[in-house]
């Protein structure tokens, strides 16, 4: 009733009985009047909207971990540094990370899971395994959850997704493979977005909020043609792989310019496979003309999945 919003409850209820008995006179000002009803009109309907997104962002059946159980957990990784049987990359991030949200869930959505699995398959494009980022047991403890929720799966699946953020976006930006114990005279340096290792915990709540995590990792890959043409080459070289592998040249004598060997038609096979044209060509020039024939290109050294 308006009495409840504009008034006190006697004067709601003399008003309705005016309006009853058909008694109420023309409001001496209809422009406040009309105002006043449409922010009630504007109220009730952001009251609406607060409940049917609210209904969105909890979907029926889900269960978020609690606040205890998580710093439960968590306080166990001191003395073993595994949830769901799997290890996690680093108890102290993670004890302080959720030490800062107050013990609250970081993943209030199976959407945001789905997207973050996304990421963690579309790692091994980049080179990467699957695997360091407990992509089969978050898989298995997400379709648990969907089945039977519970506060325990829930708490396993909230820290394990947070350590495989943590792990992915950092293999991502820095790599996985220390390059100073390869190269010790390496002198290229990444951050995080500009941000030391101190505020680490900072980025990676930032990547936590983010409504579509796969697309905040993809960001931290490196974004140039260099690393694209590797990616390229990886995919290409692995699709070789899937087709049986690289073709075999007979072990002989080594071949020179004007001899006639059948070991030139497996020579030219491999060398179609590899897709370097101009190796193909350079060497066509050196060897004579045994190696005339155009060679037969892969398709598209795009990703199998992608086609």
């Amino acid at each position: 009733m308006l009495s409840g919003l504009f008034g006190a409850p006697g004067a709601g209820a003399l008003l309705e009985a005016k309006v009853l008995s058909q008694e109420l006179e023309p409001p001496r000002y209809p422009g406040r009047f009309m105002l006043m009803l449409m922010l009630m009109l504007m109220l009730m309907l952001m009251l609406m909207l607060c409940i049917v997104s609210r209904s969105v962002a909890a979907p029926a059946g889900w269960q978020a971990a609690t606040p205890e159980s998580l710093q439960l957990r968590l306080g166990a990784l001191a003395e073993d540094a595994r949830v769901a049987g799997v290890s996690v990359a680093d108890q102290w991030l993670l004890a302080r990370f959720y030490e800062r949200r107050q013990f609250t869930a970081a993943w209030d959505s199976p959407a945001k899971l789905a997207s973050l699995l996304d990421a963690v398959e579309a790692s091994y494009w980049h080179g990467l395994s699957p695997a360091d980022y407990h992509l089969e047991t978050l898989s298995a403890l997400l379709r648990a959850q969907d089945e039977a929720p519970s506060a325990e799966l829930a708490t396993k699946l909230d820290i394990l997704a947070t350590d495989a953020l943590a792990r992915l976006a950092f293999h991502l930006r820095f790599g996985k493979v220390d390059p100073v114990r390869l190269e010790s005279a390496w002198n290229f340096t990444r951050t995080l977005d500009g941000v030391s290792s101190v505020n680490a915990l900072a980025a990676l709540a930032a990547l936590v909020r983010a409504e579509r995590p796969d697309e905040a990792l993809a960001a931290l890959a490196p974004d140039s043609d260099y690393y694209r043409g590797l990616m390229a080459a990886l995919a290409a070289h692995r699709e070789i792989a899937v087709r049986g592998g690289w073709p075999q040249v007979p072990a002989g004598e080594t071949l020179r310019q004007g001899m006639a060997s059948p070991r030139i038609a497996a020579l030219r096979d491999r060398l179609a496979v590899s897709e370097r044209v101009n190796l193909i060509w350079t060497l066509n020039s050196k060897l004579g003309h045994f190696l005339a024939e155009p060679p037969r290109v892969l398709e598209s050294s795009r990703p199998m999945s992608a086609r």
